[in-house]
């Protein structure tokens, strides 16, 4: 990200777990969605309390996982996040599809690195 803006720069933070890597974008002023499934938003004190320091910031979004990341437009990241996110999905077709998602979101000038 050398020499980019980072309040111009889009990250989808996907399975956020306790959002301590949204936390570290959002405060670094980066245009930050997070996403995850509505129920894990709710999981353990630490990240509840993250959630509503982060709700007031302007550079912050919150995502519902799947329904909203659809609405959202082709080529629109510029970073995705997924860390630990493939490797907890027991069905294989659904990586397949969740990385299908990320090339489909991901603007055309970045490319995608998967770590497992």
């Amino acid at each position: 990200m050398n020499g980019k803006d980072p309040s111009s720069t889009t990250v989808l933070d996907l399975g956020v777990a306790r959002l301590r890597n949204t936390k570290f974008f959002v405060d670094n002023g980066f245009q930050v969605y997070c996403a995850d499934f509505k129920d894990l938003y709710k999981e353990g004190s630490k990240t509840e309390e993250r959630l509503l320091e982060l709700r007031k910031k302007k550079n912050f979004h919150q995502l519902i996982f799947p329904k909203e990341i659809y609405n959202i437009k082709q080529n629109f990241f510029d970073i995705i996040l997924l860390l630990n996110v493939p490797t907890v999905m027991p069905i294989p077709v659904e990586r397949i599809c969740l990385i299908l998602m990320i090339r489909r979101l991901l603007k055309k000038e970045w490319s995608v690195s998967l770590v497992f």
